[in-house]
């Protein structure tokens, strides 16, 4: 298991336990997927569009519309930084 060692959230697509230890959330990975797939053909409002849709909801339960889905998008970025740095450390 990791251990999160910065302060905040984890970047999107990742949650983390009361103890700090960081695990893929497979509903945002499910969200970030989409958006990825579609992110060439569609406008951020409707990519929005599509995932309120399908019933999806940001991670404050709220619908989606184009900044939270250019957030998601800054996001994952730093959960590609994430997954491949040392920003957490591994328990022992």
């Amino acid at each position: 298991m990791s251990k999160w060692t910065q302060k905040g959230e984890a970047p999107y697509g990742f949650e983390l336990d009361s103890e700090g230890t960081v695990f893929k959330s497979y509903v945002e990975q499910a969200i970030l997927k989409f958006i990825q797939e579609n992110k060439s053909k569609l406008s951020l409002s409707n990519l929005a569009k599509g995932l309120n849709l399908k019933g999806f909801e940001t991670r404050n339960g709220k619908p989606w519309d184009r900044h939270s889905i250019r957030r998601a998008l800054k996001s994952l970025e730093k959960g590609k930084d994430f997954q491949s740095s040392a920003r957490f450390s591994s328990s022992g």
